[in-house]
């Protein structure tokens, strides 16, 4: 009788704001709350992981310029992969 008495019993709404519950929750986040809120950015990833993730966008580009293999690979990847190198 006791576990259907709490499985019914009403709890108490939380009085704490959500930036308190998010401190709460991350103690070691010491991340000031700003509004409006902006988003963190992207995650730093390696130059050949962006470009694989990239493919499809990269072979466009090259259908769209029409060169020879040799040359877009010389010319154009160079200049596509000159992404600073986070990983």
């Amino acid at each position: 009788m006791k576990s259907l008495l709490d499985l019914f019993r009403k709890t108490k709404p939380s009085t704490a704001s959500p930036v308190q519950r998010n401190m709460a929750a991350n103690p070691d986040d010491e991340e000031i709350p700003r509004y409006p809120p902006f988003a963190k950015g992207l995650p730093a990833a390696s130059v050949d992981r962006v470009l694989a993730s990239q493919s499809e966008l990269v072979g466009s580009i090259r259908h769209t310029l029409g060169l020879p293999n040799a040359t877009f690979n010389s010319v154009v990847m160079p200049v596509i992969g000159r992404l600073p190198d986070c990983g």
